[in-house]
């Protein structure tokens, strides 16, 4: 079914409060009704309120902008509060495993953005390509990197490029050149947008019964189809 509806639920801390400002601005630009907009202080245990205006109105999304601390709490109390969505995303937090850990099968069927997989392909100038870099990784430092580890590289890599690049390194010739730059690091292709912003699509993952997390957009990396509508508490 296509969605009509969607509910943002949002903690008051300035990250989750700039993310669902973007949110609030994509959903200008669809036939999506905002029914329900919400902030919680960061401090709050209990979201059985919030929740209960989401069901009430009959979300057919639910879109939590908060960090993992209330992703487990939104599982939990979907289930305790019978919120039934048709799909339900947090913005951080809700696909590490320490999430799935807490909430079990309540995370079942819940979605999280990433800028960035393991099993991406790109090249880059120091280490090959992204599987040489996770390689790397994990032999000299005994853990599998995520989008943090990335993203710290493409960052180096951006001042690295930008130094070799212009005559003499003041701050006004090396922005000029980072503002103008397009070049391939593990982390994806480096370029920014006209306000400053990386410009990098985002990877959807869905925590799924079987086989767990798995990437479900874009389709040419996608994994696994998602599994949408999620199915109603008393059908799991």
């Amino acid at each position: 079914p296509t969605p009509e509806s969607i509910a943002i639920l949002a903690e008051d801390g300035t990250f989750s409060q700039t993310t669902a400002e973007g949110a609030r601005s994509k959903i200008e630009n669809t036939d999506l009704d905002l029914v329900v907009d919400q902030t919680f202080p960061s401090s709050t245990s209990d979201l059985s309120t919030n929740l209960g205006r989401v069901r009430d109105a009959g979300a057919d999304i639910l879109l939590l902008c908060a960090h993992q601390k209330h992703n487990i709490i939104l599982a939990n109390q979907m289930e305790s509060q019978s919120v039934n969505v048709d799909a339900a995303m947090g913005t951080v937090g809700s696909l590490n495993e320490s999430f799935k850990d807490e909430v079990g099968p309540n995370g079942d069927y819940m979605y999280g953005p990433s800028s960035w997989a393991v099993n991406a392909d790109f090249e880059d100038p120091v280490y090959g390509t992204t599987g040489d870099f996770v390689s790397a990784i994990e032999e000299n430092f005994d853990y599998t990197p995520d989008y943090h580890s990335a993203a710290g590289e493409a960052v180096i890599m951006t001042f690295v490029n930008a130094f070799k690049n212009v005559s003499d390194i003041t701050p006004t010739k090396g922005r000029n050149h980072i503002r103008d730059t397009e070049f391939s690091t593990v982390y994806g292709t480096v370029s920014f947008d006209d306000s400053g912003v990386i410009n990098k699509n985002m990877l959807v993952y869905q925590w799924q019964p079987e086989p767990g997390l798995q990437i479900t957009y874009p389709d040419n990396v996608a994994q696994s189809d998602p599994i949408y509508p999620m199915p109603d508490w008393s059908e799991r």
